[in-house]
């Protein structure tokens, strides 16, 4: 007798003695059909195997629909046990409970870190094992190290596709990235084409996937990190350029030149064409052509524009500068005079301290003194001009040293009061030379009386 006979005829007297179970042996008995059917009720419905020890106990079902492993806690041996393992007619399998798998496998709805354990370390617990889980309605990716995908290359060998290292970090094709996502050459998001591109390898940026060539690219850089552009095309006149409704508002050109609202700039900075009074704005008090700092074109007129005063500073040290020239909001004007309030000390329209010089200085005047050469102009004898001068230690008509100093000198009024005096100095002159001519000529004729008497004598 064959061993398998054996040991089928013990499984049969075994079964024998729990008067509870039915059983029947197939009717096809040989090599081919080797069949041992279990039958609760002698039908061929459903079977049922119980494997018993004490109180523990396993049942294999076999049910209409499915097939089930059933484990058994108790000493009622009509206690088929709690199914934990079902196999359905149409192949899918439920583990621990899951009796109808909607999927070729299926656990049980349990939120659990270690639903599909891979492999553990020797500390048990719920973080340091490979495999999957669920939490928190999330579904958990578990690894003590690192995840990394792979696909196959050949027979004996994969490619490193993606990987999500321990840090968080993740690689596409980069076995160490080295930012929070690294990619390996090039990236396609959508539209946008990311990674090399241009005219070679060396040379990587962000452009449109259909712009990627040697002829047209957006914006890249070189590997070297010497040149990062937004170019038009690998050309001499290629341009960086800023669109805002379909056209260029600011361009940087092939020599470096920047354009703001053209797009040929002629110099390194070229605004637009356009008559504004803010054309460059520094600092805007409120939104009007009048209340800011900065500059203007205007009626063919460069506005320097100030809300207050124009000041012109000069570099005196690293921590340090000094104001040379001031325009203030009234219009006065002062040059190197900065120490003076010039709203309320000093009102002249212009202040020079320091020094001034020029090749030429022409003065407003709205009279000039010919008027000592008329006839009718009262010349005060020098007696009274000698008097005068005793007395108030001046020139008449001239401001004395108290007034000068006190509210400076006058350039237009202290140059037509020496002329003035000048003037009137030629005809003191002229005056003294008729008289010192008139002098002479009765000295010549008293010479010649005496001479006349002395030759008298003589005789």
């Amino acid at each position: 007798m064959k061993k398998r006979d054996y040991i089928l005829t013990a499984t049969l007297i075994i079964l024998s003695a729990y008067t509870t179970i039915a059983q029947s042996v197939g009717s096809d008995w040989g090599d081919k059909k080797d069949l041992l059917v279990v039958n609760r009720d002698r039908s061929n419905h459903w079977g049922q195997l119980r494997l018993q020890t004490s109180n523990r106990g396993v049942t294999l079902s076999n049910y209409k629909d499915r097939f089930a492993v059933q484990f058994v806690t108790s000493n009622d041996y009509k206690n088929f046990g709690t199914e934990r393992f079902t196999v359905r007619n149409s192949g899918n399998v439920g583990l621990n409970g899951v009796t109808n798998p909607l999927g070729e496998l299926q656990f049980k709805n349990t939120i659990n870190n270690r639903k599909l354990v891979l492999w553990h370390s020797s500390n048990n617990n719920a973080h340091q094992f490979y495999g999957l889980g669920i939490n928190s309605n999330t579904l958990r990716y578990q690894s003590e190290a690192n995840h990394v995908f792979y696909s196959t290359i050949n027979s004996s060998s994969s490619r490193e596709n993606l990987r999500i290292n321990k840090d968080g970090k993740v690689g596409l094709g980069v076995s160490n990235p080295e930012q929070n996502l690294h990619v390996k050459d090039n990236a396609l998001i959508s539209n946008t084409f990311l990674g090399k591109v241009g005219d070679s390898n060396s040379w990587a940026g962000l452009a449109h996937k259909d712009q990627v060539g040697t002829d047209t690219y957006a914006m890249i850089t070189q590997n070297n990190g010497k040149h990062t552009l937004i170019n038009k095309k690998n050309t001499g006149d290629g341009y960086i350029g800023f669109r805002v409704g379909n056209a260029n508002k600011m361009v940087i050109d092939n020599s470096g030149r920047v354009g703001i609202g053209t797009h040929e700039p002629k110099g390194e900075l070229h605004l637009s064409k356009s008559t504004k009074n803010r054309k460059i704005v520094l600092y805007e008090a409120s939104n009007n052509d009048h209340n800011f700092y900065g500059f203007g074109v205007n009626s063919a007129t460069l506005r320097y524009q100030s809300g207050q005063n124009h000041v012109f500073y000069s570099y005196v040290s690293p921590t340090s500068s000094k104001e040379v020239f001031r325009i203030n909001k009234n219009g006065t004007v002062k040059i190197g005079n900065t120490n003076l309030a010039p709203d309320t000390v000093d009102t002249s329209l212009l202040s020079v301290s320091g020094g001034l010089r020029t090749n030429k200085v022409v003065l407003n005047i709205g009279t000039f003194p010919d008027y000592v050469f008329d006839k009718n102009y009262d010349l005060m004898p020098l007696e009274k001009v000698a008097e005068y001068i005793n007395e108030n230690k001046h020139l008449p008509n001239i401001p004395s040293e108290k007034e000068i100093v006190a509210s400076g000198l006058d350039m237009n009024m202290i140059t037509t009061k020496l002329v003035e005096k000048v003037e009137e100095l030629t005809l003191y002159t002229i005056d003294q030379e008729d008289k010192i001519k008139a002098q002479n000529k009765l000295i010549e004729s008293l010479v010649k009386r005496l001479e006349r008497l002395e030759n008298k004598e003589q005789k």
